[in-house]
């Protein structure tokens, strides 16, 4: 019985994927319901690089210099935050950057990073529950913490 339950449970991918969505919501609970704030590089790092992207882009001037760190940098140097990456053209022609973004970012990111190691085990031959078991155990991991 227990195991016919899992079966038509986990016979839909769309099933799964909101599985895999909860589960990172619910994992990252402090993150993801702005509980606690990210830290470190996402703070240092992402936020004034795409704060001036979205600025720029909003403001329809090309980004040439980032003034917003180390006393300004020429901002296509930095090669850990593309500029031209297409979420980054798109919130930050809208909305534009701010903590929330990055808060519902990280989120989204670790849920894409789960529901692709499930296509990933997927397309390599397994059923849909060990190829979830592997999506959840890839969220879950410490690198993301």
């Amino acid at each position: 019985m227990f195991k016919s339950f899992f079966c038509k449970f986990f016979d839909s991918e769309l099933k799964i994927n909101l599985l895999l969505l909860l589960i990172s919501i619910f994992a990252y609970w402090e993150i993801s319901l702005l509980q606690f704030s990210v830290q470190y590089d996402m703070l240092d790092v992402i936020l004034p690089w795409r704060f001036h992207v979205g600025e720029c882009l909003r403001h329809f001037y090309f980004p040439f210099w980032n003034p917003y760190q180390s006393g300004g940098y020429p901002i296509h140097a930095d090669l850990q935050c593309p500029t031209w990456y297409p979420e980054a053209i798109l919130i930050g022609s809208t909305v534009g950057y701010s903590n929330i973004t990055l808060h519902i970012l990280f989120t989204l990111y670790i849920f894409i990073s789960g529901s692709g190691i499930f296509k990933l085990t997927k397309y390599f031959g397994t059923d849909n529950l060990p190829a979830f078991v592997a999506g959840a155990a890839f969220m879950l991991i410490g690198v993301f913490v």
